[in-house]
Parts: C-alpha cells; structure tokens; sequence
C-alpha cells in the first residue's frame, strides 16, 4: 500500500540528491552562476546557462548573485530544480 509517508521520503531523498550536485559545484560553500551553469549540464539541463540565471533569480534572496550553500538559498535552489522535473539518482 502506498502511503503519504512513504511519498514524502521519496521526494526528500531526491531533494537530497539535486542538493548533492549543486554542492559538489560550490567552492567556499558558493555558487556563482558559471558554477550553477555547470551543476545544471550535471543534470542534462537542455540550456543550462539560462536555468542558471533562473535560479538565481528565484533562490539568491539577498541579490549578491550566489547561492550561499549553509543558507536557505540552497533549499530554495534545490525545490525550484525539483519543481523544474530536475532529478539526480545515484545507483
């Protein structure tokens, strides 16, 4: 039987896997757009370099054009990645 517990595990642990891409990009717990650019080819993104000024636009709350990856700028990165139908699985 499918459950709502069991949904919501699942969408964490694919939230957790974009969140280890973009932090795998980071340097100095920084993402700058390049960097963004980059994480987003990781995911087969078909124009990557626009999805990163889009996620910037959407996840950089203070307007400094990086996403601080110890804030809620990560968080808010990764949802709009996983609402884009972004996804990264580890086999």
């Amino acid at each position: 039987m499918w459950s709502h517990k069991k949904a919501r595990d699942q969408t964490r642990a694919k939230k957790d896997n974009l969140k280890k891409v973009f932090i795998s990009y980071a340097e100095r717990d920084v993402l700058n757009k390049e960097q963004l650019k980059n994480a987003f080819e990781h995911l087969d993104a078909p124009l990557p370099y626009k999805q990163a000024e889009e996620a910037l636009s959407v996840a950089d709350t203070n307007n400094d054009d990086f996403i601080c990856c110890n804030t809620s700028e990560l968080d808010k990165l990764v949802d709009y990645a996983y609402n884009k139908g972004y996804r990264y699985y580890t086999w």
